[in-house]
């Protein structure tokens, strides 16, 4: 559990992750060097109970590190990402261990997700089943960029700590993480269990194209290192399959042109509002 600045939603998230059903397991708490009373929160969780380990980071090292940071400590055949404001249903973890411990083809494996505030719907949410030819699984993929809950299914810690991604800072780097799994199995969508995610993440900022680039190329082509990544993984695609999978990464870059542009205008709005208000109190 990655965690920074989290004192308002930590206790639910871990009191449901502590709640299941599988009990046998490490929770390895990173904290990002919070500001509020997280640190406090969690240090209490862990007197309490003797599986939680609790480190808080020296500086802040930023999300992707600290994600890498937990997986690297962990210890276990199997590992999650648990969001520091994520509910989890209490057989979450019971119920997608029992799937990958009897399909060896899968890599991993996820319920139900949805957001608090909406509906369960696996195509919106990106969560439906990777299964098929390494070439089908990347289509999947590519069909639907929407949120990607995939990301915090129950991995096997072995074929997660092999992509070389993780750790890296990048607009899509969660898909690109997901899309090097897809080349080593499948992935399964539970019918039981879910996950409700919390609406705080990074992803939902208005500020995520900017948080995320660092090159000028990326505010023509914001998935660009993403599209790099896409590019060098299906090299050894039939050139039909990589036409199509060129064409939806040309698509998806437009459509986040497009939406970068419109935060923008939004951002100049609001500190046009900022200011008038300002000069009206004058």
């Amino acid at each position: 559990m990655p965690a920074f600045n989290a004192a308002a939603h930590i206790s639910e998230a871990l009191d449901r992750i502590l709640q299941q059903s599988f009990g046998d397991f490490e929770l390895i708490i990173s904290d990002n060097g919070s500001t509020d009373g997280t640190e406090g929160i969690c240090r209490q969780y862990a007197s309490q109970d003797s599986r939680i380990k609790y480190i808080r980071q020296k500086t802040n090292c930023g999300p992707a590190a600290n994600f890498k940071f937990v997986l690297d400590a962990a210890c276990g055949q199997y590992f999650m990402w648990a969001a520091c404001d994520d509910i989890h249903s209490n057989d979450f973890v019971a119920v997608n261990l029992s799937f990958l411990e009897e399909n060896d083809a899968y890599v991993a494996s996820v319920s139900s997700v949805r957001f608090a505030t909406s509906g369960f719907n696996a195509a919106v949410m990106g969560d439906l089943a990777l299964t098929g030819n390494v070439e089908e699984r990347f289509l999947s993929m590519l069909s639907c960029w929407h949120a990607n809950s995939r990301f915090y299914s129950l991995f096997r810690t072995d074929a997660l700590r092999a992509c070389p991604i993780i750790g890296e800072q990048y607009l899509g780097a969660d898909w690109a993480i997901i899309l090097f799994l897809a080349t080593k199995g499948m992935f399964n969508r539970n019918h039981q269990g879910f996950l409700i995610r919390g609406e705080g993440g990074a992803s939902q900022r208005r500020d995520v194209f900017r948080f995320n680039r660092t090159r000028l190329i990326e505010f023509i082509l914001p998935f660009y290192r993403l599209s790099l990544c896409i590019l060098t993984l299906s090299q050894g695609f039939l050139l039909q399959d990589r036409l199509r999978i060129m064409f939806r990464m040309l698509s998806l870059n437009g459509s986040a042109f497009r939406t970068q542009i419109k935060y923008a205008l939004l951002d100049m709005m609001d500190v046009s509002r900022t200011s008038l208000k300002s000069s009206q109190k004058v």
